[in-house]
């Protein structure tokens, strides 16, 4: 049976998924790409990492007006109510250690973190809409249905007063970690 990272592999354009390089994958803040957090894992670790999040992704349609790349069917504007709309977080680190598959929600900040819950709510919904529409496909096909066994939150912020190396969960099950290199193994 195909390991759920694998399937996303297979699933989401490649344009979503980042490379590793040495076992680590390099999370870079999209405005500011000279700082990082860096996340480590065992060579031989079933793992994907997917970036929904990439500035450079807005198109123009045929009336030359900017829409998103990931929720295309929704307005750019800022309409009174709406503005969260195209709300997404940096990454979703999927990993899978037999049969349980587990998912790192990540936010990378530089200076405010006023929206940061807002952006690993909304990554959540959006993974669960992505196995929803991957598991539909599946029962089509009478193959396993893909149930994930823990999200975990993690906000990176550029000089965090966070104690170094402290993975202690603070408000709304979140992390918060100053950009350092972390091995995966910390958070599960």
């Amino acid at each position: 049976m195909t390991s759920v990272p694998s399937l996303l592999k297979d699933v989401i354009h490649n344009r979503f998924v980042v490379p590793s390089s040495n076992n680590k994958f390099k999370l870079e803040e999209i405005k500011a790409s000279d700082d990082c957090a860096e996340l480590k894992f065992s060579e031989d670790t079933d793992i994907v990492c997917l970036q929904f999040d990439v500035s450079d992704e807005v198109l123009k349609d045929k009336k030359n007006t900017s829409f998103d790349f990931i929720f295309p069917y929704f307005k750019t504007g800022k309409e009174e109510g709406y503005a969260g709309l195209l709300t997404k977080n940096d990454y979703i680190i999927v990993y899978q250690n037999e049969d349980a598959v587990y998912v790192l929600l990540i936010e990378l900040k530089t200076k405010t973190d006023d929206k940061s819950k807002h952006q690993l709510d909304s990554g959540k919904l959006f993974f669960d809409f992505i196995i929803n529409r991957i598991n539909l496909a599946n029962n089509a096909k009478n193959k396993k249905e893909i149930k994930v066994n823990a999200y975990k939150r993690v906000l990176f912020k550029k000089n965090s007063d966070t104690q170094k190396g402290k993975l202690t969960p603070k408000e709304g099950n979140c992390y918060r970690l100053p950009y350092q290199t972390y091995h995966l193994n910390q958070f599960f």
